[in-house]
């Protein structure tokens, strides 16, 4: 990866703020009923909590708290416990798996759905978060890009992105990364527009989500 550039676009920023916010906030209200709905669908299948939290490092590199439905079964044991040996190294190299079996029954559906992501709304209403950026990233995914983490961190992450609608599980990470860059360096309002309208496909055919 190479020859990546980042530019400050304070007037795209502010448009994008705002129609994140509003939207978010629309989006809140108008599927309140569903989200409620969902919610106790995963509070009375499986045991834990309806929601999961888990702490992602947002822009300039400040740590924030990612919501979710939760879509595992609750185990106190660290990840390394409950998974296989070829489980685990599967998880350390792109920090998820293909069949992971800590998942619950209703959690597939929410999932590949990915409804499961719907609270995040909640984060991007907040200003955590944006409807289109880099995937949100644990901090030791952040250091994978290298000389490159700086300027990753430079936007907000998004609910979805540029990897997102291309390939996402299908690619390697190697890939992974320079979709993320190429949005960061390429980002533009007709760039969010595509991915936006891409991202609608991609969620009713409910490819690749993970």
């Amino acid at each position: 990866m190479n020859g990546w550039s980042y530019q400050r676009k304070p007037f795209y920023d502010f448009i994008k703020r705002c129609f994140d916010f509003f939207l978010s906030f629309i989006l809140l209200i108008t599927l309140s009923w569903f989200i409620l709905l969902v919610a106790i669908l995963v509070w009375s299948t499986s045991k834990g909590p309806t929601f999961y939290c888990h702490e992602r490092i947002g822009k300039n590199g400040k740590p924030f708290k990612l919501i979710k439905f939760r879509t595992m079964k609750q185990d106190a044991r660290s990840i390394k416990e409950q998974l296989t040996p070829e489980q685990y190294v599967e998880y350390l190299k792109d920090f998820k798996l293909v069949d992971d079996p800590r998942i619950t029954k209703f959690g597939k559906i929410l999932r590949k759905t990915s409804i499961d992501e719907i609270p995040q709304l909640i984060n991007i209403l907040v200003g955590h978060m944006s409807f289109i950026g880099p995937r949100p990233l644990i901090q030791e995914e952040t250091l994978r890009f290298g000389e490159y983490r700086e300027m990753l961190l430079k936007v907000k992450p998004g609910l979805t992105g540029q990897w997102a609608v291309n390939g996402r599980n299908s690619t390697t990470y190697k890939k992974r990364m320079e979709l993320e860059l190429y949005y960061v360096t390429h980002r533009n309002l007709g760039l969010d527009t595509a991915i936006f309208l891409k991202t609608i496909i991609v969620v009713f055919r409910t490819e690749d989500a993970a």
